[in-house]
């Protein structure tokens, strides 16, 4: 998993947490296409994850294939954990390897 953080577009406030506006929203990719320092395009073929604020990106993650589907089942358990359990007190946690 790779994972990038930009934080450029933001004043970064004494607490050091930049809030996100409530437009932004989370958008998943097939793939990562980039441009180079020297302005050229390439593309990354791993899934990838982004937080997108209006055409900003603050947060990528690009995940391999095996990560994918450890981030699948984690997110099935969770939702089923949900579903079982509404009034839940005991909170399921996952770690994506």
């Amino acid at each position: 998993m790779e994972t990038t953080i930009y934080v450029g577009k933001y004043k970064i406030p004494k607490n050091g947490i930049i809030p996100m506006p409530n437009e932004a929203r989370l958008r998943v990719l097939s793939f990562y296409t980039g441009i180079t320092s020297s302005g050229e395009t390439f593309t990354d073929d791993r899934l990838t994850i982004v937080v997108e604020d209006e055409n900003f990106w603050p947060v990528i993650i690009k995940l391999e294939d095996s990560e994918v589907d450890s981030l699948i089942r984690a997110l099935q358990k969770i939702a089923e954990h949900r579903k079982r359990d509404e009034e839940a007190t005991e909170q399921e946690s996952y770690t994506i390897p």
